[in-house]
């Protein structure tokens, strides 16, 4: 008994220690609700709070940040990130027990760095340049964030109380996969996104919040949290994606997150073939295959292509090289197979970007 209560005496005090250890500053952030993810960067050093604006500023040794947070109903918060990282940081999430914990939250994650750069770890387990993540009350235990990373963030709180009220009855939501998920026993959901269908909203979001003193948004914040929910659901429930999600391991994520890697680090040549991909991960070509295409929405030829010309269009755009530079450094043989493969995928000409 009286070790329980010294257990959650000194948790009381974690979110205040700063550690170092295996090249990660690491904090500590109270994270039973939106409330107390508050009132922990409420009580950080270096950080500015208006409580007015809904803003919390942060210039720190670790990082740049501008938060911008909204209750928008009973159940419902919104927030909005800006982050820009100093150092290498670990954030671990504390729990306390004596606190409600009921909170779910959606996040949309970008990495604005670079195409090819890795920004962000949770729970051990890479995002990349854009990623939906789910996680049910409690598990989201660590993430991990890279120096130089900037990264943009949309992050939606809701209880259990708010989903069975305002979202189980919608018919969008009702009866689907992740209907299923939130029944199921399974605490997360970690989904890449390489489409461009919610690319707008960070800034729809943003636009709405830094207008939202004294709460005037607040229902054109809903509206578009509806509309969040739905591109989620729909993108959940698109593919073989929601099916196969409940029969991932931790492990087989981590294999195919190397795969991708592999991938990633031969966007300047062929693509490798999967029987070659398979070897270099570990399992069989069958288990890549299906496992890549549950955790990507593509193909690993598909997912190739897409990364290999957002390369080429970025080097283009930055006019450094010509198009037929950049077909010899993709390792096409000819500037015009290098253009067809471009169009499909843009559906523009590699040379309007010079010209």
């Amino acid at each position: 008994m009286f070790g329980e209560q010294l257990k959650i005496w000194l948790s009381k005090f974690q979110k205040y220690k700063v550690t170092y250890k295996k090249g990660f500053f690491r904090l500590s952030n109270l994270a039973n609700s939106p409330y107390t993810i508050v009132e922990t960067f409420d009580s950080m050093p270096f950080c500015k709070h208006s409580k007015e604006k809904q803003l919390i500023t942060a210039g720190t040794m670790f990082l740049n940040a501008q938060l911008h947070y909204t209750e928008l109903e009973e159940g419902l918060w919104v927030f909005v990130s800006d982050l820009h990282y100093k150092k290498n940081l670990e954030m671990t999430n504390i729990y306390d027990k004596t606190l409600p914990m009921d909170f779910n939250f959606i996040n949309l994650h970008y990495n604005t760095t670079t195409i090819e750069s890795k920004s962000m770890l949770i729970n051990g387990l890479v995002l990349t340049d854009k990623t939906w993540t789910v996680f049910k009350p409690g598990n989201a235990v660590s993430d991990c964030h890279f120096k130089n990373a900037h990264e943009n963030n949309i992050t939606v709180y809701f209880t259990n109380n708010w989903l069975t009220r305002q979202l189980k009855p919608e018919d969008y939501f009702a009866n689907t996969s992740m209907d299923r998920f939130f029944q199921s026993e399974n605490t997360y959901i970690i989904m890449p996104d390489s489409t461009n269908d919610s690319d707008n909203f960070y800034m729809d979001f943003l636009t709405l919040a830094k207008q939202n003193e004294g709460g005037r948004k607040n229902d054109e914040i809903k509206k578009l949290v509806t509309v969040f929910f739905k591109q989620l659901v729909i993108k959940y429930n698109s593919s073989a994606i929601a099916d196969y999600e409940f029969k991932l391991s931790d492990t087989d994520r981590k294999y195919i997150q190397k795969a991708e890697k592999y991938l990633s680090d031969n966007l300047l040549h062929s693509f490798p073939g999967i029987e070659d991909i398979a070897e270099k991960v570990g399992i069989s070509p069958t288990k890549l295959k299906n496992d890549f295409k549950a955790v990507y929405d593509q193909s690993l030829y598909q997912y190739y292509r897409y990364h290999q010309m957002s390369l080429a269009k970025k080097m283009l755009a930055e006019k450094a090289s010509t198009v037929k530079e950049v077909a010899g450094l993709l390792g096409y043989e000819n500037a015009s197979k290098f253009a067809a493969v471009f169009k499909d995928q843009f559906g523009v000409l590699p040379s309007s970007l010079i010209s």
